[in-house]
């Protein structure tokens, strides 16, 4: 918690969402409510404040899987991005929702991520270590809809697209150890 008193201190609002998720999360676990067969790993948010100033993250913000919702809420609170965040977890998109309510920045939809339009983000992440390689080779073709420059964020592995390039990489930490964030932009 010590490490988030920085971020809580620059954006008293991301404070009150992440009180707020908290309160709706007590005696819940979120490992269960994400139906045994849908994978969860939440990124902690300081490390994504680090690939936000490292990758200059501005604009528009999609997350393909966004659990609870606290990189969406950091991002828009302390970063002052328009941001959606879709999820397979009605449970995760409803608590989400009932945080973010009356927030214009902010949007949750329950679904499928490769449902997800992908014309509208600048930049999109992907902890795509939860992932299987069925669902991110499915994805990969669907990247081809960014409009030129957006970013795509992978941790653990980039991805192999014809319309992307590896534009850099920065070392990230998880609750389970170290790895690589990779950011791709889309070809013009």
């Amino acid at each position: 918690m010590a490490h988030l008193l920085p971020l809580y201190r620059r954006s008293p609002a991301f404070l009150k969402s992440d009180l707020a998720l908290l309160r709706r999360y007590i005696m819940k676990n979120p490992y269960r409510e994400s139906f045994g067969e849908i994978p969860f790993g939440s990124t902690p948010i300081s490390e994504i404040e680090s690939m936000a100033a490292a990758f200059r993250w501005k604009g528009r913000f999609l997350e393909l899987g966004s659990g609870l919702g606290r990189a969406c809420f950091w991002l828009a609170k302390g970063r002052k991005m328009q941001v959606r965040g879709v999820d397979q977890s009605w449970a995760f998109i409803e608590r989400a929702q009932s945080v973010a309510a009356g927030d214009p920045s902010i949007e949750f939809q329950l679904g499928d991520l490769l449902d997800a339009d992908f014309t509208w983000p600048d930049v999109i992440y992907f902890y795509s270590t939860a992932f299987s390689d069925e669902i991110i080779e499915a994805l990969v073709p669907k990247l081809s809809q960014l409009r030129p420059g957006a970013q795509v964020i992978t941790i653990s592995a980039p991805l192999k697209s014809p319309d992307l390039y590896l534009f850099k990489r920065l070392k990230v930490r998880f609750p389970w150890g170290a790895t690589f964030a990779y950011c791709h932009k889309r070809l013009a």
